[in-house]
């Protein structure tokens, strides 16, 4: 790509305190002569700095040098006072992440898992769901986006990974983790880009097309397309995945100051054999073992789906005042649509029999019906430098909001019609008749989001080496539900699925030492809060949960490596549960409940990133976690406490010019789960929904994990090169997740491989 700078209009030497940031940044996009000629005029423009954010140091390494995840100012990471993680664009292409769930599962401290159903994976951080994800910045309504089914790394420069409370940009969440996707940029002023094609195990195939080009013939205005198509099996029976994504950005210099983006997402997705869970039976009815294969899975229809079509547009604007000062802005309108009528499958809540029968039967899934998400999202913000007291500190003052409108509308089905009698779960081919849907274009519930608030931020140089990091955030959050009533059939506002807030407000404060050029030390306290629709014994709405996050730490940057250590402690107070003291349901008809607090998380984290040497990267972290209820029993015992990741790559360039290998390790401590087993006699009770088999309590463990990767890359030519991936090397056996009901289980991905070619242009 043309790595070349941009003039600045800003000649006066107030510029924006971020131009030492800028300054590393070039020196790893483009060199020692950038640098020296970026130090000599540190008055970058605002544009300048922005693109080389996104795309300076991600290529050819492990090294970032700069974040905006916390304040959205440009903090290089040791002067960020949390913990961040970056996944750059070279580690993507190494192990080939192509979704977030890839993503995530080779981060510090996040554990990925698909207890449920292989379309939904969650991820724990800290404690808690990782739920909020943020494109260019700007958040995504929590359940907005489903992580191995939206999006495709192939539009994506590199992902921030925020661990902590991100209430000042955010106002709604919790105390865990923040993902940021930074999308690719049209910077190219000339014709250049990539075409790569991946096979592997289980069938899975996969193109890509990655293209960016000037569109006049001085490279002020230019385009970027990139898209990418896969269709997989997998090493579960019956199911698989296809997917068509698509990204088109362009670029424009409206002036030497002001830069126009404006883009367009497009992803298709369906998963054949979708189900809610793709967990398989640990025991017979009788006690005895199961011994479910690898393979083993759920009763889903071959055909049973939710195909899904998402379609986003954004448009942002950033520019550069002649005093350092910056503008930026940026709009989104993204849209989710989900086919209903597609999706089958049969659940038991009895244990089989040895001869794959039971004795209660089966029952039929909720029959999906088709809905459309729409979320609108827009940010604005100023930021720069002024001066005080004799000394240089920043400010940031913005606004965002969210908006997000769900509709789920009305359907006629026939799916009963299907029979379900004398099922044998060992006889299950997947062989059923599809049930006649019909789509009616009437709403049957709709649930409106609104949030909206004012934040502000300014970072202060109290003394060469001592600044602080003060930020607040006022915010109005509002959900309104309309429901059809099903013993009326009339469509009308649902009192009891809407309420609000306003003014709510979310502190942020942090402080950072330079210890010297290449060490700080950092204390901060976060916040974040999450709307609960719970009242007290007067129908008073509860205030919302409030997850805080304190933490402190070290960091360094030694050339392009980067190394952190934090520890910290998150909690989560005013949980609403029901009250005792009340035993009739408030004049509103609501169930009186009463504040305590929560959850308690404490912990610490290492992490190395960066390259050691030319030629040598390495991605490394270890996490602890333990997580407590407010009398000190352990909760979240189906996670691992402790976290341990390797990924590292090197050139062995004294033995073989143009290859490249590397070694991937994955750790998990051991963990448990209180369940349940049969009782054995083949005895039933009445439960007031009806019959079910009688069970005993189980404490299940499972061991620690250790999962080892290899990858291996060899350039052919300066242009063509050829990869091969090996994850699981050793074919490890392992359960991804133990049930806390019957105790099913949910096996870890078997051996896989993966052979790659790439041509660059």
């Amino acid at each position: 790509m043309d790595n070349s700078t941009f003039q600045s209009s800003n000649k006066r030497s107030g510029t924006l305190r971020l131009a030492p940031v800028a300054i590393a940044l070039a020196s790893a996009f483009t060199g020692t002569h950038a640098f020296a000629e970026t130090e000599s005029d540190s008055s970058q423009s605002a544009n300048e700095i922005e693109r080389i954010y996104v795309t300076a140091s991600t290529a050819g390494n492990y090294s970032d040098a700069a974040t905006k995840s916390a304040t959205k100012m440009i903090l290089s990471l040791k002067e960020t006072p949390q913990s961040v993680s970056v996944i750059t664009q070279q580690q993507l292409e190494d192990w080939k992440s192509v979704n977030i769930k890839d993503i995530l599962q080779h981060t510090t401290g996040v554990y990925a898992s698909t207890s449920r159903s292989h379309d939904r994976p969650f991820f724990m951080a800290r404690g808690e769901r990782v739920n909020l994800v943020q494109v260019d910045g700007v958040q995504q309504f929590p359940g907005g986006r489903r992580s191995d089914v939206n999006g495709d790394a192939i539009a994506y420069e590199r992902v921030e990974i925020l661990r902590g409370a991100n209430g000042l940009m955010t106002g709604v969440g919790s105390p865990t983790a923040t993902i940021n996707l930074v999308r690719k940029r049209a910077i190219s002023k000339e014709l250049d880009g990539h075409v790569g094609v991946t096979t592997g195990r289980w069938n899975n195939n996969r193109v890509e097309l990655d293209v960016s080009t000037p569109l006049s013939s001085d490279g002020s205005t230019r385009g970027r397309v990139a898209a990418a198509h896969y269709d997989r099996d997998s090493f579960v029976d019956r199911y698989s995945q296809e997917k068509t994504s698509v990204y088109m950005t362009a670029e424009a210099d409206l002036t030497e100051s002001t830069l126009l983006r404006i883009g367009y997402e497009y992803a298709d997705t369906e998963s054949l054999g979708a189900m809610n869970s793709h967990a398989v039976p640990y025991y017979f009815s009788d006690g005895s073992l199961f011994n479910a294969d690898r393979s083993d899975t759920g009763l889903a229809a071959k055909y049973s789906s939710w195909p899904l079509e998402e379609n986003t547009y954004f448009t942002s604007i950033n520019h550069g005042f002649d005093n350092g000062w910056q503008l930026n802005t940026i709009a989104t309108y993204n849209t989710i649509e989900m086919e209903g009528g597609n999706l089958f499958f049969v659940w038991t809540d009895d244990y089989y029999n040895p001869d794959g029968t039971n004795t209660l039967g089966h029952g039929y899934n909720f029959v999906i019906s088709n809905s459309k998400d729409t979320q609108k999202t827009f940010d604005i913000n100023l930021q720069g430098g002024f001066e005080f007291l004799g000394r240089e500190h920043d400010l940031i003052v913005g606004f965002n909001l969210f908006d997000r409108e769900r509709i789920g509308y009305n359907k006629t089905d026939s799916q009963r019609d299907i029979s379900i009698d004398n099922i044998n779960y060992f006889e299950w081919t997947g062989d059923v008749p599809r049930y006649s849907y019909t789509h009616l274009d009437t709403p049957n519930y709709t649930t409106q989001h609104d949030s909206n608030g004012l934040y502000i931020a300014t970072r202060l140089s109290l003394t060469d080496n001592l600044k602080s990091i003060i930020g607040l955030r006022q915010t109005d959050w509002e959900v309104v539900e309309y429901r059809t009533n099903r013993r009326t059939g009339k469509y009308a506002h649902s009192q009891g699925g809407s309420y609000e807030l306003n003014n709510e407000v979310t502190p942020y404060a942090g402080l950072i030492y330079d210890v010297n050029d290449e060490f700080s030390i950092y204390a901060s306290y976060t916040d974040a809060f999450e709307p609960q629709n719970k009242y007290d014994k007067d129908d008073n709405l509860q205030d919302p949960v409030v997850g805080d996050s304190l933490e402190a730490g070290l960091k360094a940057e030694v050339g392009l490596l980067n190394f952190s250590f934090a520890v910290f402690e998150s909690n989560k107070n005013n949980v609403a549960q029901d009250d005792p003291t009340q035993k009739q349901l408030t004049p509103n008809g609501n169930t009186a409940t009463i504040l305590i607090d929560g959850a308690r998380t404490r912990g610490f984290e290492l992490e190395l990133s960066g390259e050691v040497s030319p030629g040598f990267n390495i991605y490394s972290g270890y996490s602890y976690a333990k997580t407590e209820d407010e009398t000190g029993y352990p909760l979240n015992t189906e996670v691992p406490k402790q976290l341990f990741n390797l990924y590292t790559t090197y050139e062995p360039t004294e033995l073989i010019e143009n290859l490249t290998v590397g070694l991937g390790v994955n750790w998990k401590d051991g963990y448990w789960v209180n369940s349940t087993r049969p009782a054995g006699n083949g005895e039933y009770y009445e439960a007031p929904w009806g019959p079910m088999p009688v069970e005993v309590k189980e404490l299940r463990t499972h061991g620690s994990i250790a999962l080892f990767n290899l990858m291996a890359r060899y350039d052919v030519t300066d242009n063509l090169s050829v990869s091969l991936n090996v994850d699981n090397l050793f074919d490890k056996k392992y359960y991804n997740a133990i049930s806390k009901n019957q105790g099913y289980v949910t096996w870890g991905e078997p051996r896989n491989w993966k052979l790659s070619a790439r041509y660059n242009f």
